[in-house]
């Protein structure tokens, strides 16, 4: 009996000292993906500065892991940053440990170790979606290279006008998809309010839309008949709400009151949205900064229930309205509340709505 009594306490000691060691072991590996996560996150937020190379993210990320490694057991593995298509960085941290009990058995501690990517750019619509439908192919809003043209006003033409073949988007759908073809959405309450869907850009190693008709999609969307009127109708409700931050009490929030510059300088610069009222809770962002989706090419005329891939999301200013023949250079040439009067001529269906590309983050990712 006394033999047995032994050998079961014998067990139970090894049990229990396995038992505290594996628990150890568990909680340095969560340690390890914390840091792990914490540093890539270092990394990409460097790359939100256009000028930031793979030298500027490596110091950022040993010197963020340098800084959290509060029990000094913790060491990079490995970085790898990429600067083509999507800017990322991803890193692998490991965590030396000990045994506690097991080591009286001859177990040694495992390695223990974790991975992490981030990147800097927005896979979700950073919010304040609008159905204002834009393709990247070159022209006043994109280069040839179809990047954004940040330094240039860009018009967005709704509906008809001037023959272009696009409509608004169709974001209002069941759940929260992001898109969905048979049910026609209130353009004039999508401009106002946004659109209260979730938003996600396609993968482009798919780049197609399941189903290809009709939807509901969280990453492609629908063309619906665009009703100009009732466009400028919404960009002006939208634009009405501005004032919390117009700090020269000109009238409406002017774009460097809009927002606060991180990276850079000028209209090329990165910026965060400024906080137009500090007394509610969250950032409460000036109306006239609003996020696009961007598409490959333009649908086609009467394009159906067809879904079409979000490729990605733009940040966008809303600097105002003009006649569809003006020629505009400047915020000067336009109608600043969208409103017909003296600069934005003829009727409200047929005005172009304009602004300026914005480099903007938003609740940690980038629009661009």
């Amino acid at each position: 009996m006394i033999i047995l009594m032994v050998l079961m306490m014998t067990v139970m000691f090894i049990v229990g000292a396995l038992v505290v060691d594996v628990g150890l072991w568990l909680t340095e590996r969560r340690g390890a993906q914390a840091d792990a996560d914490f540093v890539a996150l270092s990394g990409a937020w460097e790359l939100l500065d256009p000028s930031a190379g793979e030298a500027e993210v490596t110091v950022a990320v040993e010197s963020a892991l340098a800084a959290n490694d509060e029990q000094l057991n913790a060491s990079l593995i490995g970085v790898e940053v990429t600067l083509v298509g999507e800017r990322c960085v991803s890193v692998d941290v490991r965590h030396d440990s000990k045994p506690l009990f097991v080591g009286i058995f001859g177990i040694g501690a495992p390695d223990i170790g974790a991975h992490a990517t981030a990147c800097a750019g927005a896979a979700s619509a950073p919010g304040n979606l609008v159905p204002f439908q834009i393709d990247d192919n070159p022209g006043p809003c994109f280069d040839a290279d179809e990047k954004p043209i940040f330094t240039s006003m860009c018009p967005i033409e709704m509906g008809a006008q001037g023959g272009n073949p696009r409509g608004m988007l169709d974001l209002q759908a069941p759940d929260d998809f992001c898109s969905f073809s048979p049910g026609d959405g209130d353009i004039e309450d999508l401009i106002i309010n946004s659109a209260p869907g979730i938003c996600l850009i396609n993968d482009p190693a798919i780049n197609d839309c399941d189903p290809s008709n009709n939807g509901p999609w969280y990453d492609c969307v629908a063309i619906q008949d665009g009703n100009p009127k009732k466009v400028i109708d919404g960009v002006a409700a939208r634009v009405a709400l501005d004032g919390g931050c117009d700090l020269d009490s000109n009238g409406w929030d002017d774009f460097d009151e809009t927002v606060d510059l991180v990276f850079g300088s000028g209209v090329t610069g990165i910026y965060a949205p400024r906080d137009c009222d500090p007394s509610t809770p969250g950032t409460q962002a000036s109306p006239r900064l609003v996020t696009l989706i961007v598409l490959e090419e333009p649908p086609p005329t009467n394009s159906g229930p067809t879904g079409y891939p979000i490729i990605a999301f733009a940040g966008f200013y809303i600097a105002g309205c003009a006649s569809e023949t003006a020629v505009v250079v400047d915020e000067d040439d336009l109608d600043r509340d969208c409103i017909p009067g003296s600069v934005l001529t003829g009727p409200p269906g047929k005005a172009v709505v304009w602004g300026r590309f914005v480099n903007i983050i938003v609740a940690g990712v980038l629009a661009v």
